[in-house]
């Protein structure tokens, strides 16, 4: 048995919208949602960048100053344990 015309015609009908191609609207509306989605990822990009530069600088300039803390402490140490051998030879 051979079908009808109207059934044939809704199946094609029916093929053709599942298969129709996206109007211009849509595209322009995809593009843009995707040049949205890929500016936000850049600016969270250059924003974390920025933001771990900025952490890597400061604990450089703390990592310094400990540095040098430690450099003027030892300094003074040594002065003292210096004079006190000095003292103490001078005492023999």
């Amino acid at each position: 048995m051979l079908p009808c015309h109207a059934t044939i015609a809704t199946t094609v009908t029916h093929i053709l919208r599942m298969t129709r191609l996206p109007s211009e609207s849509n595209i322009i509306r995809v593009t843009n949602i995707r040049a949205n989605v890929r500016n936000y990822y850049m600016q969270f990009e250059e924003q974390t960048t920025q933001s771990l530069l900025a952490r890597h600088v400061q604990e450089k300039a703390t990592l310094q100053q400990q540095s040098d803390s430690y450099m003027a402490y030892h300094s003074k140490v040594n002065e003292t344990f210096k004079k006190q051998i000095e003292q103490y030879t001078a005492g023999l």
